[in-house]
């Protein structure tokens, strides 16, 4: 995939957390204890840095679409 491994399981991360954020109302702890980012910080840092927004902004958005 051109990336590596950790880079893969991250963004594999990231895109289970975008789905939860999107279908459940989890509270973003629980989110980012289910993608497998258990430290709250870090999930919010590498979300943002993975998607350019933040998780809250992200279920935000979902809710009005």
């Amino acid at each position: 995939y051109g990336v590596t491994l950790e880079r893969y399981l991250l963004g594999r991360r990231i895109e289970l957390a975008r789905h939860l954020l999107v279908t459940t109302k989890l509270p973003l702890k629980a989110v980012a204890i289910e993608a497998g980012l258990s430290n709250p910080q870090y999930f919010h840092r590498q979300f943002r840095l993975a998607t350019g927004r933040s998780p809250t902004a992200e279920r935000e958005d979902a809710g009005k679409a």
